[in-house]
């Protein structure tokens, strides 16, 4: 799945939203860092919009997060966003993204830290996608499904036809006819197996849409509560 990493690395934001699911069964690390990582280093924001709720807090083998690798290249986009979520996570040397900054006394990205909740909306704006994505896929799911449906009933209108002329005509001619409705139904099966597939797709997509919503309503809950601590 190298392609899945060199896509967030480069801002290749379509391929990410289109393959989105591919953030649950790739694996989390190519060349020590996350998808997230890649594009926080160049400042992908977009791209770590959407991967936030997928790979937030994750950490390399030198316990640096996104927001860490997004200070040390000065990715102002993606410190805006991370900011709120990563703030609180320690390297393997102890040091929070913001300690690394006031250490380097990167003036501009302590600004951004000590504004950072005025940033949330842009950060929460990813969880309203993410369940329309999959929606997106449920959609063309569910079109193909209806599409088989209809081939289904086609078939089933042509064999009562070809049922209905045996009837009328000779042995060679039935055996020629018998021989074309046994493809039929073939070809009826062949459907019908199609049709289950689709089936179970949609079943999943949809649970995976409700599962989705329920983490966005979690992360949303948790950036509440985390600005309602901030104005006290």
């Amino acid at each position: 799945m190298e392609q899945w990493f060199q896509a967030a690395q480069q801002g290749d934001y379509q391929y990410i939203k289109d393959n989105i699911i591919l953030a649950r069964s790739v694996d989390q690390m190519f060349g020590n860092k996350t998808a997230m990582m890649y594009a926080a280093q160049e400042n992908h924001y977009k791209i770590v919009n959407i991967l936030l709720p997928f790979e937030a807090k994750m950490q390399n083998a030198q316990g640096s997060t996104a927001l860490h690798l997004a200070v040390s290249k000065s990715s102002f986009d993606v410190i805006k966003i991370l900011a709120t979520f990563e703030s609180d996570v320690r390297n393997n040397k102890g040091k929070t993204a913001l300690e690394i900054a006031t250490e380097k006394n990167q003036l501009d990205i302590i600004d951004l830290f000590e504004h950072s909740s005025m940033y949330e909306p842009r950060a929460s704006a990813s969880f309203i996608l993410l369940p329309d994505v999959k929606n997106e896929q449920l959609s063309k799911l569910q079109k193909m499904n209806d599409e088989l449906k209809l081939t289904l009933r086609k078939q089933e209108q042509i064999n009562k036809e070809f049922k209905f002329t045996v009837q009328s005509l000779g042995n060679e001619q039935k055996n020629d006819l018998c021989i074309k409705e046994q493809n039929i139904k073939a070809e009826k099966m062949e459907y019908e197996m199609k049709l289950e597939y689709i089936d179970a797709e949609v079943q999943q997509l949809k649970q995976e849409v409700n599962e989705l919503e329920n983490v966005a309503e979690q992360v949303m809950q948790l950036v509440k509560q985390k600005i309602t601590q901030k104005t006290k």
